[in-house]
C-alpha cells in the first residue's frame, strides 16, 4: 500500500510525506489521523483532472489539511509555470493555530502558486465574480451544509470558462447529494 501510494503520489514527494505520516504539522500544533484529508484516490483523480485539461488557474473551497491545495499547486509547478498564484483558495479557518494547509505549502516551496482567501466561500466566491476572474477547474469541498454547497455552487458556474470542470468531494454526503440532484434536474 505505501508502494502504490508512494507511486501515485510520485508528483509531489511532499504530499506524499503527509498522507505516509498520517499526520499534519501547522507552525503551532500538529495533528494525528488526518480523516479530514482527501483520499489518495480522490487527489490523484484531481490530478489527472489537472493534467488533461491543463488549467491556467484553479479555484477550490475549503483547504482543511492542503491535501487537494499542494496537487494543484505542485502540478503547475511540474508543469514549468511560473508562480503566479494561478490556484485560488478559500477557507475561513486558516488560522495561527490551524494552519495545516498554508503550513504544508509553504513547506513544499509552493505558496506562490497560491492566491488565499481566509474567509468564507459565501464572501470570497462574489469578490472574485466582481474582480472577473475566470477558472478552468474548481474543486468544492468546503461546508458540506446544504445551503453553503448551493451558494458554492452558484457562484462557482459563474467563475467557470466554457468548458471548464466543477469537481465536489463527498458527494455521497446528503447535503452535497441534494444539491448536485437539483443541478441535474435544473441545470441541463
Amino acid at each position: 500500500m505505501a508502494s502504490l501510494m508512494k507511486d501515485n503520489l510520485s508528483f509531489c514527494p511532499e504530499l506524499a510525506e503527509v498522507i505516509g505520516a498520517g499526520e499534519a504539522n501547522g507552525r503551532s500544533s500538529t495533528v494525528q489521523n488526518v480523516f479530514g484529508l482527501s483520499t489518495v484516490n480522490n487527489l490523484v483523480i484531481l490530478r489527472n483532472l489537472f493534467t488533461e485539461i491543463t488549467p491556467k488557474r484553479t479555484l477550490q473551497v475549503g483547504l482543511r489539511f492542503g491535501g487537494s491545495a499542494t496537487v494543484f499547486t505542485s502540478s503547475q509547478r511540474q508543469a514549468r509555470h511560473p508562480p503566479m498564484a494561478q490556484h485560488t483558495a478559500i477557507d475561513p479557518f486558516q488560522t495561527d493555530w490551524n494552519d495545516m494547509a498554508l503550513f504544508t505549502l509553504d513547506n513544499a516551496g509552493l505558496r506562490g502558486y497560491l492566491d488565499f482567501r481566509p474567509e468564507f466561500s459565501s464572501v470570497a466566491l462574489p469578490t472574485l465574480v466582481r474582480e472577473g476572474a475566470r477558472f478552468e477547474l474548481i474543486f468544492i469541498d468546503g461546508s458540506h451544509f446544504f445551503d453553503d454547497v448551493f451558494v458554492d455552487v452558484y457562484f462557482t458556474t459563474q467563475l467557470l470558462v466554457d468548458g471548464g470542470i466543477v469537481a465536489f468531494d463527498d458527494s455521497t454526503n446528503r447535503h452535497v447529494r441534494k444539491v448536485l440532484r437539483f443541478i441535474r434536474a435544473n441545470c441541463g
